[in-house]
């Protein structure tokens, strides 16, 4: 029994001590951070559009055309942290830019492929509210901040062809698309790793903190007047955040 209650009091003074030190060093940190209002991320992700959706399970013109691998995705946003909630974190809009795109032979009628490449070229947009829960990153040193977005989802999209923009008849291959978007995500404050770099980077720079985030999002970008498509994907995207 007294062994146990060893076990268990080290393994409690291990996490106060861990916290403690977190805690100090996040202190450390904020002693000479400079005035924090924006957010500006550098985003890259694997994307795979729900198009295919839109046949109920029955026919997959998308996947016959480009497979089913998904494409890599590159782009950014723009986070104006407007007001900071107490005991919360920020708040504020976002505004996000991203592209990709699809490309193969065409298949010819005997399912061979052609030399003249089909493509499909997509620019995810986004204007969504941003929420940031960094009080425990700023309060106890951990760090971790979650945060969620939400808001609308816009693309723009372009079918070609080897002479330039598709055309079914005499409707073109390109269009717009929008509907709701979330995301969920968590980013991982890299100044906790090296602290004078950190305070290298705000004195000659202003970048606050540093981080490496991970994230969900779910868009759901239709058809709009009958002429769009279903080019909205749930995706896992990923890259850096810098707040200054």
């Amino acid at each position: 029994m007294n062994g146990k209650l060893l076990c268990a009091g080290a393994i409690a003074g291990a996490v106060f001590t861990l916290a403690s030190s977190a805690q100090a060093q996040s202190e450390r940190l904020r002693s000479f951070e400079s005035p924090q209002n924006f957010a500006a991320e550098l985003r890259m992700g694997l994307y795979y559009p729900k198009i295919d959706n839109e046949f109920d399970g029955g026919a997959k013109p998308f996947e016959a055309a480009f497979g089913d691998k998904s494409r890599f995705m590159i782009g950014a946003e723009f986070d104006w942290q407007a007001l900071r909630i107490p005991y919360v974190g920020t708040i504020g809009p976002g505004l996000g830019v991203h592209y990709l795109k699809f490309g193969r032979p065409a298949l010819l009628r005997n399912g061979l492929p052609s030399e003249e490449e089909t493509s499909l070229q997509i620019y995810p947009m986004h204007l969504m509210a941003v929420l940031r829960v960094d009080v425990i990153m700023r309060e106890t040193g951990i760090p971790i901040v979650p945060y969620l977005k939400g808001g609308l989802g816009v693309a723009l999209w372009r079918m070609g062809n080897g002479t330039g923009t598709a055309q079914v008849g005499d409707v073109p291959g390109k269009g717009i698309s929008y509907g709701p978007q979330f995301a969920l995500g968590g980013a991982l404050l890299l100044d906790w790793f090296d602290e004078y770099a950190a305070r290298q980077a705000d004195q000659a720079l202003g970048i606050n903190n540093t981080y490496f985030y991970a994230e969900y999002v779910s868009s759901h970008l239709g058809n709009v007047n009958g002429t769009g498509l279903q080019v909205g994907a749930n995706h896992l995207s990923f890259g850096l955040t810098f707040e200054f």
